[in-house]
């Protein structure tokens, strides 16, 4: 049995790996020089994960139960 609320992981894990794909599509071009393409491929990459840290980290947060009866029942 599969819960509604794990398909925003699923969802940030495929938008970050169409963003890299993205990425490397940009970098893959001719009139990217091979130093410059590091860098952006590095740069973007570092940016995507950061992305997708802040968003599961902020979901992580939001579904942390706060009432005490809520907190017992977590226990």
């Amino acid at each position: 049995m599969s819960r509604s609320g794990n398909r925003l992981p699923d969802v940030i894990l495929y938008g970050g790996v169409i963003a890299c794909l993205a990425l490397l599509a940009l970098v893959s071009r001719g009139d990217v020089g091979l130093i410059r393409g590091a860098k952006i491929l590095f740069g973007g990459t570092l940016l995507v994960v950061a992305l997708a840290a802040v968003a599961l980290a902020s979901r992580h947060l939001w579904n942390t139960p706060t009432t005490p009866t809520a907190l017992e029942l977590s226990r």
